[in-house]
């Protein structure tokens, strides 16, 4: 799409990048605002922080802070009053530069100035009350989101389950674990997804644009059998247009130009313990009905501390997963728990962990997240690590693990080595 550049009457340098799926609006390169294509602020770059904006109007705010790695990273909520004049404020910058723009001449510009007042007429019709009202729909749609792997930022969430089938790792609040507000696990019947799958694209709008791939949650969406599981991936597939795999390079721009919104997959967790009839001929179906890539949280290699974190598999249990996946032609997501087991695990776990994951058959396709252990107030694991005597790794701690975990990583071949990345569960907003 055009990118228009222009000087406003105040002498600030705009630059307004209509893409098919954002609206970026730039002041001097020191002032970024992201909208989705509908006009709903997504982002922003301000006085050096970044913002994150949730459908729930939420905002979260990233800056650097002394430090490296994750350390080095300061993250708050911002309060509501933050937020409404954060929001305000993007509008009203919006505005501002769509009356400029009348100002150009359409000899002078032509097309860019054309598709920048068309994208900042989107950007226009919302401000911070429309923002509000959307909230109200969005968690009548939705139960709350608790997380998804940074790769999937971006997708299309739709709540095939609620809650999580297991909800006893020691480690995780997520899902209110064994507590008075926990979430019970719950399947949407097939019809019942159907319309969810509805009410959640009419509430997208022309915003589907960004989202380019589906997210099945909640927190162990595959756990379903096979025979309830296969119908409602059909359902996926009669509801949307899925980039079919295998395509060559031709056909697939064949098919992404007669198909103009796509995704490009199917994505969701899965656990290692209650998927063990799963088998490759099983993913295999899943991946001809769009199923690209599962996210499995390994947590650690080392079996006495993965049983001290309340999970009921062990780590042959991951092996045998990953392997069944790759063998169907799906690719995984293995999630690493950086700081689990505090200084008394902490050689095992990195030694174990580091055997366990070269030992697996991943590629380019796939991901190795390391996530921080984030102790919540009152968490089952915080009691039973007091317990034990365990003293939890600060945060140098938490840096020199996640490299000695790098460092001990090998893949035989440099090319197709899978992407390592941090997986930090605090900025996480949907």
């Amino acid at each position: 799409m055009p990118i228009l550049r222009f000087q406003m009457t105040n002498g600030r340098q705009i630059t307004v990048h209509a893409r098919s799926e954002a609206t970026v609006i730039m002041q001097d390169r020191a002032l970024t605002w992201t909208f989705d294509v509908g006009g709903r602020l997504v982002g922003a770059f301000r006085e050096g922080r970044n913002y994150r904006r949730s459908f729930s109007n939420q905002i979260i705010e990233k800056s650097k802070s002394p430090g490296s790695g994750v350390s080095g990273r300061a993250r708050r909520t911002l309060s509501p009053d933050e937020v409404r004049a954060l929001e305000v404020e993007a509008y009203d910058f919006a505005g501002k530069v769509a009356m400029e723009l009348r100002q150009l001449g359409p000899a002078e510009e032509g097309a860019a100035l054309e598709a920048a007042q068309h994208a900042l007429a989107h950007v226009n019709s919302y401000c911070y009350t429309s923002l509000e009202r959307e909230r109200d729909v969005y968690e009548h749609i939705y139960h709350p989101i608790a997380i998804m792997p940074p790769d999937q930022y971006l997708a299309l969430y739709l709540q095939m389950t609620e809650g999580c089938a297991f909800n006893k790792c020691s480690f995780c609040s997520l899902f209110g674990g064994q507590t008075a507000t926990e979430r019970r696990f719950r399947l949407k019947p097939p019809q019942v997804f159907r319309e969810h799958i509805r009410r959640v694209r009419a509430f997208m709008g022309e915003g589907l644009a960004l989202r380019h791939s589906i997210f099945l949650g909640d927190a162990n969406a595959l756990v379903i059998p096979q025979k309830m599981l296969l119908p409602r991936f059909e359902i996926l597939q009669e509801e949307f247009d899925i980039l079919p795999s295998g395509l060559d390079l031709r056909a697939r721009k064949d098919w992404t130009a007669a198909h103009p919104l796509y995704f490009d997959g199917i994505y969701s967790f899965v656990d290692a313990f209650s998927t063990r009839q799963k088998r490759a001929a099983d993913f295999a179906a899943l991946a001809r009905l769009g199923l690209r890539r599962v996210y499995v949280g390994l947590e650690t290699g080392d079996a006495q501390l993965l049983k001290f974190l309340g999970k009921p598999n062990t780590p042959d249990d991951v092996v045998r997963l990953v392997n069944e996946c790759k063998a169907g032609g799906v690719a995984v997501g293995v999630i690493v728990l950086v700081g689990a087991g505090g200084a008394k695990y902490a050689r095992a776990h990195i030694r174990h962990t580091a055997q366990l994951v070269n030992g697996l058959p991943l590629d380019a396709h796939d991901f190795v997240y390391l996530s921080e252990l984030i102790d919540f107030p009152d968490s089952m694991y915080s009691h039973l690590a007091a317990r034990a005597g365990i003293r939890p790794l600060g945060d140098k701690e938490i840096q020199e693990q996640m490299q000695a975990l790098r460092d001990a990583f090998s893949f035989p071949c440099p090319a197709r080595r899978p992407q390592v990345s941090i997986n930090d569960i605090r900025e996480f907003v949907y």
